[in-house]
């Protein structure tokens, strides 16, 4: 409903600016053809705004299979990612980077003493972090070199904090 209302209206504003007030001389041919070209079909400045432009590639995934990210409590917690890659490409284990906390403090090194990770995902059993919030970031690249970033916000509470309550 509301594009062929605007269509209505862009076709109203398109003839006004085409016809001109009266008595007075007609739009240029350019303004014309360019108003024409929006009037012709409602979509057109849609399909015209990406003229030019590259179609966007698909980019590699970022999964988390586990833990939850609600409930969490002190203790070993098994981490389990799953990466995805677009048709034709791999993803780049080398090119794994794990950062922590709001400043970005790169602990890749200390992941993967802990971690087995394949081109399909990355598994850590027994990760033990401190209670508190925590903000992770996990960025993974393909064989074409296309980035997957995605960042996961969690709380670990005191063991045993919600019982007896």
């Amino acid at each position: 409903m509301k594009t062929a209302m605007t269509a209505m209206l862009t076709l109203a504003v398109g003839l006004t600016l085409a016809a001109g007030p009266a008595g007075a001389s007609t739009a240029s041919p350019v303004h014309a053809d360019r108003q024409t070209a929006t009037i012709a079909t409602p979509n057109a400045s849609q399909s015209l705004k990406g003229a030019g432009k590259p179609a966007p590639q698909p980019r590699p995934g970022i999964v988390l299979l586990r833990p939850r990210l609600s409930g969490l409590s002190a203790g070993p917690i098994d981490i389990e990612m799953k990466f995805t890659a677009p048709a034709g490409a791999k993803i780049n284990i080398k090119s794994l980077r794990v950062l922590y906390g709001w400043f970005g403090i790169d602990v890749t090194s200390q992941l993967l003493e802990k971690a087995t990770v394949t081109p399909e995902g990355l598994i850590a059993k027994g990760a033990e972090l401190p209670t508190g919030h925590h903000t992770v970031t996990v960025e993974v690249r393909d064989s074409r070199d296309r980035v997957a970033t995605k960042t996961f916000e969690f709380e670990i509470s005191e063991p045993d904090s919600d019982h007896g309550k």
